[in-house]
């Protein structure tokens, strides 16, 4: 049995074969756990060293990053940060590490790390010297097929690198237009969350029933779930946000209490935020075709954080609640959902009940009550 030699889990996946200057060809393995990409040790005798680590900076593993540091510094010896002279590409390589590496010790989290990586790797491939700013803002200033908002993104992430490395550059100006988000109807989601696999399936409706962001649900471990009292804790908040707790419904309490336990994190089957997403991808796209539905289309893991804060300003008309819910620190953030949706020309869905059993299960399916009539008949509501 084959096991990663940084971790030495045996969660591996077949990542490709890669092939060889003598045109033999080798499996490369990717662990699941630790993200480390390998060959196949059976055959790695045979290669050079350096043929180990053949991955670019977007694909380092975080563990590797200080072993990769200082082999590039004993291979490539001392270099000067601020130089006229290009700098060959296996050196920016081992720059783009350093800094990587340098963001770990800061505290950066892994996500960002990784965004970071893949942008500098890009510009480098895309020709920019990353030693040269001018370099950099033709590559930006030229690439017409990028969004004000990747532009944006590039921007941070280039002047990160230019702090550490200490390279003086004026950021150009780039501004970014405010876009109204999509909000899904209800029965959207909930035909979304009908159609995908019980793990993605679980995932959704945590988002949906507490807005959390994907990675803070990724994140959830089996201990943040009070099975007794239905309460789920989100303890591991994204962007600085605070910690919450929410009541969660029964229905999500069965989804939950199906799936298998295969160690602390509920959803440790995927191997990153971005790997659950690209399942997700997957079968929203199915199931859109399927229900010859393109909106569902429109629907992200985020679109829910944006629903449950719309539907919750749209409920209490309190911004202070919904503040709370998402988890913001500044309110200018919450403030865009006081307006995202008129809610005068939606349609309703109209219950009534007469019993305590029937009022219980509209309030947990999402009905708010709306009034009672003359013959004690209580009448609730919600959007479809």
């Amino acid at each position: 049995m084959i096991e990663c030699p940084l971790c030495g889990s045996k969660r591996l996946f077949k990542d490709g074969k890669r092939k060889l200057a003598n045109g033999r060809k080798v499996q490369r393995y990717l662990c699941r756990d630790c993200g480390y990409r390998f060959t196949d040790p059976r055959v790695r005798q045979t290669l050079k060293v350096h043929s180990d680590i053949s991955f670019s900076a977007g694909e380092m593993p975080l563990r590797a990053l200080k072993l990769e540091v200082e082999k590039e510094k004993s291979e490539s010896g001392p270099q000067t940060r601020e130089t006229t002279v290009p700098l060959s590409e296996m050196t920016v390589r081992g720059k783009i590490i350093e800094f990587l590496w340098w963001m770990k010790k800061q505290g950066y989290a892994d996500e960002t790390i990784k965004s970071r990586s893949e942008i500098l790797t890009r510009l480098m491939r895309m020709g920019a010297d990353l030693f040269n700013p001018e370099s950099v803002k033709a590559i930006i200033a030229e690439e017409d097929g990028w969004s004000p908002s990747r532009k944006a993104n590039v921007i941070r992430a280039y002047s990160l690198f230019a702090r550490w490395a200490g390279i003086k550059w004026s950021p150009p100006k780039i501004t970014v237009p405010e876009k109204i988000p999509f909000i899904p109807l209800e029965r959207e989601i909930d035909d979304l969350i009908a159609g995908c696999s019980k793990h993605i399936a679980a995932a959704l409706q945590i988002m949906k029933e507490t807005g959390a962001r994907s990675g803070e649900v990724y994140r959830l471990r089996w201990s943040d779930v009070d099975f007794e009292n239905m309460k789920i804790r989100i303890n591991d908040p994204k962007k600085k946000s605070h910690a919450r707790i929410f009541k969660i419904s029964s229905k999500l309490l069965g989804m939950l209490n199906s799936l298998p336990r295969e160690g602390e994190y509920i959803f440790s089957r995927y191997s990153s935020v971005r790997n659950m997403r690209s399942v997700f991808a997957r079968q929203r796209r199915r199931i859109a075709h399927k229900l010859g539905n393109p909106r569902l289309q429109q629907i992200t893991f985020h679109t829910l954080r944006h629903w449950k804060a719309t539907m919750e300003y749209a409920k209490t008309k309190d911004i202070l609640h919904v503040m709370r819910v998402l988890g913001h620190k500044n309110i200018k953030n919450t403030i865009k959902y006081t307006q995202l949706v008129d809610f005068q020309d939606e349609e309703y869905i109209v219950k009534v009940a007469a019993t305590k059993d029937e009022i219980i299960k509209l309030l947990e399916a999402g009905f708010k009550y709306e009034c009672t009539d003359q013959n004690g008949l209580l009448y609730f509501r919600k959007r479809k």
